[in-house]
């Protein structure tokens, strides 16, 4: 099931319904998601996607735990409700089966890319503060290998780091996550 909004994340329902049958639910900006939710566990829907903003996500996150209900196939938001500090809110801390696909690894993370980060940039946790460093790094790769920033070159070159693995605009190191209450860690 997916729970939209209409607002800019709302291509992740379009997204899932090119490769899952979805029941979509739409509501009002700035409404709550308990109806909708409710709705979608009446329906037997195996999962909940939330294809809206940060705050429709939580809403989302909290009608799932005030109707008791624990989709099978968990909850999944948009990338701009990790943006929003979802992982770290207190309606997120007791939900596990939240998820999210990032396109970088979490600043935190035991990873390489994560560890130079913080090393490069001491006391920063932010995940804005991540994919920013890596888009200075990666607009400097494809500066130094066309002579300019060019959006064209990066659309036809292959980049990588310990950050970000690009193959034209497809971001090959796009990986799942799940909500820790504290943050955001690689899903099982």
């Amino acid at each position: 099931g997916v729970v939209g909004d209409g607002g800019p994340d709302s291509a992740l329902a379009g997204g899932i319904a090119q490769v899952l049958p979805v029941d979509t639910v739409q509501v009002p900006p700035q409404s709550s998601c308990l109806s909708a939710a409710g709705g979608l566990q009446r329906a037997g829907v195996v999962a909940l996607a939330v294809a809206g903003s940060p705050d429709l996500a939580a809403s989302c996150v909290a009608a799932v735990q005030t109707l008791a209900w624990q989709p099978p196939g968990g909850v999944l938001v948009a990338p701009s409700a990790v943006y929003a500090g979802l992982g770290s809110s207190p309606v997120a801390a007791g939900e596990s089966n939240v998820r999210s696909v990032l396109g970088f690894p979490w600043p935190t993370a035991d990873q390489a890319g994560a560890q130079r980060f913080r090393s490069s940039v001491p006391g920063a946790t932010s995940y804005r503060a991540l994919v920013t460093f890596a888009a200075v790094e990666l607009a400097v790769d494809v500066a130094r290998a066309g002579g300019a920033v060019d959006p064209g070159a990066l659309g036809k070159g292959t980049w990588r780091n310990d950050l970000f693995d690009y193959a034209g605009l497809v971001n090959a190191g796009a990986h799942v996550v799940e909500s820790t209450g504290g943050g955001w860690s690689p899903a099982p």
